[in-house]
């Protein structure tokens, strides 16, 4: 019979002690490493797929924005699709129509990093970094997982990809009173403009330098101007062309949601003077994708492409 002395046991146990402690100390810095440089499989890679399924499904199929949001973390995809559900909600609450190149139009500013980590060492290299031997590279070293495990996903390197986003801030509606206001200042920027071409055709007239047709033009902006009185601006738009209900948005920005307002029958001539009314009216938010405009006679639809060529 081996007999052990008290002392012996105490060696035994003190050694032991230090031992776990030693594991211990591996343990922690190993966790450390993984931590700041582990690339393990995303454990919410369900719930990921499942929001970046709903914030696709609000988005145009060309996008530029969802290829931005590939790697983001749950966290960020969470807030984005909230995001987009309140702006969605607020359209279905108001009765106006809401779709994909809306909702891509309402994310008005998206900034995307990506950092890199880890990745500079080999999987030796680490085990060796953490005085870690070949006999204790099988053994757990937390979670689950070996040592060797750990060492492999650190060597793998880690990406992180932060991203910032806003959103455009919801307008109420106009109420009667306010679209009532909006008109008038639309009509006071065409009066004028009617105004001095009739009293250049009445003088003419009075000078007997009037024909037929200067005098059908009288008639016409005399009733455009009556048209006016009666809060009837379509005939004087037509009349005055684009440029007053252009200098309306370029002077005041805040009414660009509510352009659909002043931007009816609005002819655009297929002239470099025309062109650049229509360059300014697509930069000055008048006119914008889905809206009509007559061009030559001829009903034209403003194009995603078009807006794209004009803003850059």
């Amino acid at each position: 019979m081996v007999k052990i002395s008290a002392r012996g046991i105490a060696d035994w146990v003190k050694a032991t002690d230090k031992e776990q402690e030693r594991m211990d100390g591996l343990r922690a810095k190993a966790l450390e490493l993984k931590l700041k440089y582990g690339a393990d499989a995303d454990e919410d890679l369900a719930a990921k797929a499942a929001l970046m399924s709903q914030i696709k499904a609000r988005l145009p199929e060309n996008s530029k924005i969802v290829p931005q949001l590939v790697g983001a973390d749950l966290k960020t995809l969470q807030a984005f699709n909230e995001g987009q559900v309140k702006i969605q909600d607020y359209y279905a609450e108001e009765g106006l129509p809401y779709g994909p190149e809306q909702a891509e139009e309402d994310v008005i500013s998206f900034h995307r990093e990506v950092m890199n980590s880890g990745g500079k060492l080999s999987q030796e290299e680490i085990l060796t970094l953490l005085g870690v031997d070949e006999d204790m590279a099988s053994e757990i070293a937390f979670g689950g997982k070996t040592f060797e495990d750990v060492a492999r996903s650190i060597s793998g390197g880690k990406e992180d990809v932060g991203i910032a986003f806003q959103f455009t801030s919801p307008q109420k509606s106009l109420s009667g009173s306010e679209q009532k206001a909006l008109k008038e200042l639309y009509i006071g920027n065409l009066r004028p403009t009617i105004a001095a071409e009739l009293q250049q055709i009445n003088a003419d007239i009075a000078g007997g330098n009037a024909g037929p047709e200067i005098e059908a033009r009288a008639a016409e902006l005399e009733r455009a101007l009556t048209g006016l009185e009666a809060g009837d601006y379509v005939g004087a738009a037509a009349i005055a062309g684009p440029e007053a209900a252009i200098n309306l948005m370029e002077t005041n920005p805040k009414l660009r949601p509510y352009n659909y307002l002043v931007n009816q029958r609005l002819n655009f001539p297929r002239t470099p003077e025309g062109n650049a009314l229509f360059e300014r009216a697509i930069k000055s938010g008048l006119l914008g994708e889905g809206d009509k405009y007559m061009s030559n006679g001829q009903m034209g639809t403003v194009t995603r492409e078009q807006i794209e060529r004009i803003m850059g």
